[in-house]
């Protein structure tokens, strides 16, 4: 082997190292991160690139979705055309945009990334019929919980691109690189949320549970058909109608699910969830009946007069597993 072939190996493999230290070489792996606190690693969770040095300019990292049949291929006729576009963006090939899950599109911001994009086929083109159409309810579902959760929604970005259009394809992710760019690094105090890193994920973690729920998913699943459609009586769900019916759920089950992530790091008493929530006592007890109830949470002890719960999550995490139970997720 000549000795230009061994320093293009060994730039090689530390270029993949960096990659996979900053979280992005496995965006769909099925690796889990080292839990601690809120989790995650907050030593390991995020890019040596956030820690931007004085004077550097922060450049995003940007996870995309492009479905196999049109956006891949207009990606492909972008390099081929030799067409520049921001190097920002690492793709992930799937075979529809109707089969990134809403939970899959968060996964990337718990890897390190900025922004996330969903590039399709456009409406009425899609090889599945509907696929597109799929990816526009999530996408719209989604952006709803980051927004009250106090996550700019404009991370998550979704468009259509066909085969032929290379240069609308270069053209859409420097536009959305710049976008990125102008919200700032996640867990940054320059970032436009102002949240720190540990919080950020926090927050996403709990819109990853939200979306991948019972309630969410059944809303954003019959979002189109409720919207469009009469019913048995000849009525159609009125626009506000459904837009307070998912409001209400993404209020309740972000909630029950930062409770949930709470009494997984260990046993903690309604007032203390109330405080660090910033919510009613009242509020988070109701919840907290509810996942006791149904077996998400049990009580763990009394301290004086404050009874303290536990997730069953974190009773199992400890190796104390009880016969013949069955872990259940929202």
């Amino acid at each position: 082997m000549s000795q230009q072939a061994m320093d293009d190996m060994n730039q090689a493999e530390h270029v993949l190292g960096i990659e996979q230290a900053q979280g992005l070489g496995h965006a769909l792996g099925t690796e889990s991160l080292i839990e601690t606190e809120h989790g995650i690693d907050k030593e390991k969770a995020f890019r040596d690139e956030q820690a931007i040095e004085p004077g550097k300019a922060f450049e995003p990292v940007i996870v995309g979705f492009l479905c196999n049949w049109c956006s891949y291929a207009g990606a492909d006729l972008a390099g081929t055309s030799r067409l520049s576009y921001p190097t920002n963006l690492r793709v992930i090939r799937v075979m529809c945009s109707g089969r990134v899950d809403p939970g899959l599109m968060l996964e990337p911001f718990l890897r390190g990334a900025d922004g996330v994009m969903v590039l399709g086929c456009h409406p009425a083109d899609c090889h599945y019929l509907t696929g597109n159409y799929q990816a526009e309810q999530r996408v719209f579902c989604v952006r709803a919980v980051l927004e009250h959760l106090g996550i700019e929604s404009g991370r998550l970005y979704l468009d259509w691109v066909s085969a032929s259009e290379g240069a609308r394809f270069a053209e859409l992710v420097m536009e959305f690189a710049h976008q990125v760019k102008r919200l700032g690094p996640i867990g940054g105090r320059e970032s436009r949320e102002g949240l720190p890193l540990p919080e950020f994920m926090r927050r996403v973690q709990v819109a990853k549970r939200v979306t991948e729920g019972e309630k969410f998913r059944w809303l954003v699943g019959r979002r189109k058909a409720l919207l469009e459609e009469e019913n048995v009586y000849k009525e159609q769900l009125p626009g506000r109608r459904f837009h307070d019916l998912m409001s209400f759920v993404v209020v309740e089950e972000c909630l029950r699910a930062a409770i949930e992530l709470l009494t997984e790091e260990g046993p903690m008493s309604v007032k203390d969830m109330a405080e660090t929530l910033g919510v009613s006592a009242r509020k988070v007890l109701e919840h907290t009946a509810y996942l006791k109830k149904f077996g998400f949470l049990e009580l763990h002890d009394v301290i004086g007069c404050s009874p303290r719960y536990v997730s069953l999550k974190h009773r199992l995490s400890k190796g104390e597993r009880q016969e013949g139970f069955c872990l259940m997720s929202l």
